[in-house]
């Protein structure tokens, strides 16, 4: 595991790996183009900084955007390299190496994200509930936007919870 924070000129060879997260996921959110990794490398405020995870060969088989300020840090995005029998083992490296980045920043809230629950617990995370503002200015799109609220229900923390409890994890 190696932290680097001037990370732009190595976003072709980790670029892959966010892709093959993004491409496996059950829930895509959103792809973002490689030109979001330089943005982010550029970014001083909030800081940012890349962790890798490489094989003795220098292979990069894994890693972790973080942004962080004076008070939090948001383990943001993480690439795998699923070709491996041992993605699961990277995943969870990856997931602690971001916990204890948070420690030596010496940080007392660190968001893991919003996919992945079960792991993310275990590892001792809170699931909270987020929220998101919506304002139709589409006059056709208004009438939606109740269906739209109901339909996001079904995530809110305490559902997510009582499924984990269950054993089931979206």
């Amino acid at each position: 595991m190696r932290v680097i924070e001037d990370f732009e000129d190595i976003i072709p060879r980790v670029y892959p790996l966010f892709r093959a997260v993004f491409l496996k996921a059950k829930y895509q959110f959103e792809e973002l183009p490689p030109g979001f990794f330089v943005e982010c490398a550029r970014c001083t405020r909030p800081k940012t900084e890349l962790v890798v995870c490489e094989r003795n060969d220098g292979r990069i088989v894994g890693s972790l955007l973080i942004f962080y300020d004076e008070t939090e840090q948001q383990n943001k995005r993480i690439g795998i390299d699923y070709e491996l029998e041992e993605s699961g083992l990277i995943y969870n490296l990856l997931n602690y190496t971001g916990i204890q980045r948070a420690i030596s920043h010496g940080l007392k809230t660190l968001w893991l994200g919003q996919s992945s629950y079960l792991p993310k617990t275990r590892l001792g995370g809170e699931l909270e509930d987020q929220y998101l503002l919506l304002k139709a200015y589409d006059i056709t799109l208004k009438p939606t936007l109740p269906i739209q609220r109901w339909w996001m229900s079904r995530y809110c923390a305490a559902k997510i919870q009582a499924g984990l409890e269950k054993g089931t994890s979206i």
